[in-house]
């Protein structure tokens, strides 16, 4: 069963673009919002869902 994990992001509208680019390159992103105005500072907010995979059974890392 895969879990899900919520992120918002904040700052200047390119660079919270360049890290949602990121992020969807290594992770399953299931969901990205629209960018909103920051209530209080400059720039953007934007939510993500990720899709956190199940990790394998030996997932320890103690290598057994």
């Amino acid at each position: 069963m895969s879990r899900l994990v919520k992120i918002c992001l904040s700052g200047a509208a390119g660079d919270v673009a360049g890290v949602i680019d990121q992020i969807s390159a290594g992770l399953d992103v299931a969901d990205v919002s629209a960018p909103y105005p920051n209530r209080r500072e400059d720039g953007v907010r934007r939510y993500l869902t990720v899709v956190v995979p199940d990790a394998p059974a030996d997932a320890s890392g103690d290598g057994r």
